[in-house]
């Protein structure tokens, strides 16, 4: 699939830079599957995420479940891990 979706982009639009690929609130393990598939498709630059890192963190956080500190830990935790499926992506 991104391979064809580089190929329409390439073909039809060569002033794109890339493709970045959304998190859209998905769970982590789906994120950084999808990201595989995006292996050797140079077009795809990179990846951008929010609601997958803060979304329950936020929500803990707001029902009083967790401090401040907590929430900074598990959001830093969960980026570092979808950075690194990142890299890994071609491995």
């Amino acid at each position: 699939m991104w391979r064809d979706i580089a190929s329409v982009i390439e073909r039809w639009d060569t002033n794109c830079r890339g493709i970045v690929v959304l998190g859209l609130e998905a769970p982590e393990a789906e994120l950084a599957a999808s990201f595989k598939k995006t292996a050797g498709v140079d077009l795809v630059k990179g990846f951008m995420v929010g609601r997958t890192l803060w979304a329950q963190p936020a929500a803990d956080w707001l029902a009083g479940k967790c401090d401040d500190a907590a929430v900074v830990e598990r959001v830093s935790a969960a980026f570092g891990r979808l950075v690194e499926a990142w890299r890994g992506r071609n491995g």
